[in-house]
């Protein structure tokens, strides 16, 4: 470190060397400091029960959808067995007819 046989000037340059270097390890402990800080104020913790008011929300989403599907699947069906009636007495008019034909 320092000699005692180094003149003042060295003296009053070392002593300003070592405040600067304690200033600046200052202002880097105070900026992490703020940096962690800053993350702890801006992060946005999730407890369980806001997990828990998330997943019921979700689960209301899906119960919704799922009804709204099955509403459509029963529309189909319904449609798909007109459909077939339709088809199944055209088919059978004509072939009738075309029996009578002969």
């Amino acid at each position: 470190m320092f000699h005692v046989t180094n003149t003042p000037n060295t003296l009053a340059k070392f002593v300003q060397t070592r405040r600067s270097r304690e200033y600046a390890r200052a202002r880097t402990a105070y900026a992490i400091a703020e940096g962690i800080e800053l993350a702890l104020t801006q992060s946005q913790f999730v407890t369980v029960p806001i997990l828990d008011a998330r997943l019921a929300q979700l689960r209301a989403e899906l119960g919704t959808e799922i009804e709204r599907s099955k509403s459509e699947l029963v529309r189909w069906v319904f449609l798909v067995m007109l459909g077939d009636v339709a088809l199944s007495t055209g088919a059978t008019a004509l072939l009738n007819w075309l029996q009578h034909l002969h």
